[in-house]
């Protein structure tokens, strides 16, 4: 009787060897000799798990997405229908509150968008204006600065940041002006080259260079 276990144990043993068929936890997987070399099995079935839940969370990344999409678009529906100032419009989007970086800001999004219907040529300036008014000369150019180096705000910082330098143009400000603007004088030497305050010293006088190349006798 033990012999014929035996004998039988074996027979087994080689089916499975030679098939590569295994059954998991109840599950019947098949698992290729060459994959069963390779990969533990529980990392193979973790990956089948992880690939699963990566899908279902796809789909509700999107719903979310068309969720805020949906939701700006109705305030801006709303916006457009009551037909307010842009100055309420910014009010009534709370934006008037809202700490530093703003560009990014979903709500500041709608509000340009509005700007965008009810001032169309002059959308650009409407928006500076404003920002300037609520973060002044300093703030705002430091702001933009910054903005500029990020993907999602970096083409309306550009905007803004050129419609800030053209202003410091009208105004008659030298790039060397910046330097009492933005407090550099006491440390002008200790202050970093790529400090934000000197990279927007920096810049203007680029801008100047491009656009108004005279500016060095117009604006002596």
């Amino acid at each position: 009787m033990r012999l014929h276990f035996a004998l039988l144990l074996a027979v087994v043993i080689s089916l499975a060897t030679t098939t590569g068929v295994a059954t998991v936890a109840g599950l019947n997987t098949v698992i290729e000799p060459s994959l069963r070399k390779s990969a533990p099995l529980n990392r193979v079935l973790r990956t089948v798990g992880d690939e699963e839940r990566v899908g279902l969370r796809i789909p509700s990344l999107k719903r979310l997405i068309n969720r805020v999409k949906s939701s700006s678009q109705k305030q801006l529906d709303q916006l457009v229908k009551s037909g307010v100032s842009t100055d309420d419009a910014f009010n009534e989007l709370k934006l008037d509150v809202v700490q530093g970086m703003i560009l990014s800001n979903p709500d500041f999004k709608v509000w340009m968008k509005y700007v965008a219907k009810v001032n169309k040529q002059n959308q650009n300036a409407v928006i500076f204006t404003k920002l300037h008014a609520k973060y002044g000369d300093v703030e705002l150019a430091t702001m933009l600065h910054q903005a500029t180096k990020v993907t999602e705000t970096e083409k309306t910082a550009n905007k803004l940041q050129t419609a800030q330098f053209e202003q410091w143009y009208k105004d008659g400000r030298l790039p060397s002006d910046l330097v009492d603007v933005f407090t550099l004088t006491k440390y002008l030497g200790t202050i970093p080259f790529l400090e934000a305050r000197q990279q927007v010293r920096f810049s203007y006088a680029a801008y100047l260079d491009e656009m108004h190349p005279d500016w060095f006798i117009t604006m002596a």
